[in-house]
């Protein structure tokens, strides 16, 4: 993101929770928040504003709706690095153990061309 983000768009989407602990609890913004898997997108917010603060992660950040649409865009895996090309196809998916030179090689291929 660094690297790039003067020449290309980096996001990171919030989406469903794959291992949600319905039992833990934190707190954003002076409330209780529970880490189950959110039944609403207030909760889901919060749970992204304390994703926010833990990482510090300064790219923008989009978070899905209720229904999974933008999970479901792009094929619904968790923990997954896509690299997109203009017209919105992918160039790349990567699922759960990515290697961050593939996304990268991906990417560069990509600014090259145009």
């Amino acid at each position: 993101y660094k690297e790039y983000g003067d020449r290309a768009h980096f996001a990171f989407v919030y989406m469903k929770d794959a291992h949600p602990s319905p039992q833990e609890s934190v707190e954003v913004d002076g409330k209780e928040v529970f880490l189950a898997q959110p039944k609403n997108l207030e909760h889901r917010v919060d749970l992204a504003k304390y994703l926010l603060a833990e990482t510090g992660l300064t790219l923008p950040v989009y978070i899905d709706d209720m229904k999974g649409t933008g999970r479901k865009a792009y094929s619904g895996f968790h923990l997954a690095a896509y690299v997109i090309n203009i017209d919105g196809k992918l160039a790349l998916a990567e699922r759960y153990k990515y290697d961050v030179a593939d996304v990268e090689r991906a990417l560069v291929s990509l600014l090259d061309t145009n």
